[in-house]
């Protein structure tokens, strides 16, 4: 095979990747669809959320309501709906995914906790600031897999993935709220397969050509 006709192979094959690869998506937010005092469960885009708590939720908008979300802080991602799931006290949430997702985006609402927040697995970036009930900080705790709060916190954290599940353990504190967005599906690996055959018979084809 030539050179001129390697490069026209990489260069197709090149193409090919970057059409089986999704480019990076915004994040969809989860429309809750149903809740009880423990559960609930949602879509966003074609993945299914499902959320769980040990301690009852003291409310929930499934369907229109207040938009806790204004105001909100600068360089946050905003929900694009006013769907939240609301506590009353102190528990541990663990929220699933139908798949894979590249990243997961928390919205926090009045998180003036007393103590530390915890996770099963830390955050990469957080965005911070004031919302509908004043402004707050917080304070990465152990590798950020934990969070203090000072003030009424509102804002967002980012867990990069690939996640199918997120547990959280909040302290004591009487009216918070949240809601999930997620980034793009990560492939299946049968999305890598097709991808590397598809390079091979362009490669192959290249090959038939010269000859």
């Amino acid at each position: 095979m030539s050179a001129a006709t390697f490069l026209r192979s990489a260069t197709a094959a090149s193409l090919l990747l970057a059409l089986a690869i999704p480019a990076a998506q915004a994040t969809t937010w989860t429309d809750w669809t149903s809740a009880t005092a423990t559960t609930a469960s949602g879509v966003a885009g074609n993945v299914t959320v499902n959320f769980s708590s040990t301690s009852g939720l003291w409310g929930w908008q499934t369907d229109g309501g207040t938009n806790f979300y204004s105001p909100w802080p600068d360089g946050a991602e905003q929900p694009d709906n006013t769907d939240i799931l609301m506590f009353g006290a102190d528990g541990t949430r663990t929220i699933t995914f139908s798949q894979a997702v590249s990243h997961v985006t928390l919205a926090l609402v009045s998180w003036n906790v007393g103590g530390t927040v915890s996770f099963d697995q830390a955050f990469s970036s957080a965005a911070i600031g004031c919302g509908y009930w004043g402004c707050g900080a917080i304070l990465g705790v152990n590798n950020n897999t934990g969070f203090n709060a000072s003030g009424e916190v509102h804002g967002t954290l980012t867990f990069s993935g690939p996640i199918t599940s997120l547990t959280i353990t909040d302290s004591t504190e009487y009216w918070h709220g949240v809601t999930v967005g997620i980034g793009a599906p990560v492939p299946e690996p049968a999305t890598y397969v097709l991808m590397a055959l598809g390079m091979v018979a362009l490669g192959l084809r290249a090959h038939r050509r010269q000859a």
